[in-house]
């Protein structure tokens, strides 16, 4: 009798690895197909979307950040950024996400639910991010995608719509203490 209960729950534990493997890898070719169909060719157009989401124009790009700036955002986001490729499982279990992780949520996640999604984010930024979007593209979707709440009911997305939207003026006319705000908002939604 032992023997048979642990049999049957040994294939159960088998069929069930199974399934979530296939289900990971249906996932994983979808992802790998938006970030080609979808992503890349939005960037190419000076355009991104959250997924599922309305066009939107990339209105800032990397080279209207000063060092300094730069600096800041990424000791704020992901001191490691450049240094890593895309952060791990663990990570996303612990709560501690990576730049393309955090961007992954945007433009991949309709409806991003915390537990078994951030095992699915970080599969997705490793394997159809990482690799297929340059860092400097990442960073370039990310100043303009990131979500920095809602103004007006309205989402709002990218540090020069929060500029425009929190302090009446585009980005590079923010001085560095509005900057430093700015970023704390960021800081705040990502965590």
């Amino acid at each position: 009798m032992f023997k048979r209960i642990t049999y049957t729950a040994l294939v159960l534990l088998a069929v069930a690895l199974v399934l979530a493997t296939t289900y990971q890898a249906m996932e994983l070719v979808k992802a790998r197909h938006h970030t080609r169909e979808v992503v890349q060719k939005d960037l190419k157009a000076g355009k991104w979307r959250p997924y599922r989401g309305e066009v939107r124009p990339l209105t800032l790009t990397v080279d209207r950040f000063s060092k300094n700036r730069l600096d800041a955002l990424l000791k704020v986001v992901d001191p490691r950024f450049y240094a890593h490729s895309g952060g791990t499982i663990l990570d996303a279990l612990s709560g501690q996400r990576s730049l393309p992780q955090q961007l992954v949520q945007t433009l991949y996640f309709e409806h991003y639910n915390f537990g078994y999604d951030r095992i699915r984010q970080s599969i997705i930024t490793t394997f159809a991010v990482e690799g297929n979007i340059s860092k400097f593209n990442q960073l370039t979707l990310f100043i303009n995608a990131v979500p920095l709440g809602l103004e007006k009911g309205k989402p709002v997305y990218g540090l020069e719509e929060g500029a425009r939207a929190y302090y009446g003026k585009g980005f590079t006319s923010l001085s560095d203490a509005e900057y430093v705000q700015l970023l704390r908002r960021v800081e705040s939604i990502q965590s």
